[in-house]
């Protein structure tokens, strides 16, 4: 997948994310089915972490050094805390903004990644989200990918 393609899907998938959201009744926002790891609206927190997350990866990509993202620990309490609570009614727009700014700004980044530097390995990732970073910043060449 090149790049633009791959921003093109990830725009598409924020707008049906967003439209989604919007569908979600206020009085179901909290709701967290046994079992699961985020509310309704902790979907939303979640998202926001992993776009915070990963744009730590990108800097580091585009700066063209060695490094491993590691998240502050009150970035891993917030993202616990928030994903299992979610928002309420009155937190949703302020909330959706939020999502929508790191949105925005992790695609800033992986258009500031250079295409050389798209297909280098990377260090080892406690998610898969990394793919998608990796897919979006540029053409994957084969066997040059660690697993995760």
């Amino acid at each position: 997948m090149d790049r633009e393609a791959g921003l093109a899907d990830l725009e598409r998938a924020r707008g049906e994310f967003e439209t989604a959201m919007a569908g979600v009744p206020d009085a179901a926002l909290g709701h967290l089915k046994a079992g699961d790891d985020y509310s309704l609206s902790g979907l939303v927190p979640h998202c926001e972490y992993v776009f915070r997350h990963y744009s730590a990866v990108l800097d580091g990509m585009a700066a063209g050094a060695q490094f491993r993202a590691v998240d502050p620990d009150q970035l891993d309490e917030w993202h616990q805390k928030s994903s299992r609570e979610g928002f309420t009614a009155a937190d949703r727009k302020q909330s959706m903004a939020a999502l929508g700014a790191w949105h925005l700004a992790t695609v800033q980044r992986l258009r500031r990644v250079p295409e050389r530097l798209a297909d280098r390995p990377l260090p080892r990732a406690r998610a898969p989200c990394i793919r998608v970073a990796r897919g979006l910043a540029g053409p994957r060449r084969r066997g040059r990918c660690r697993s995760f």
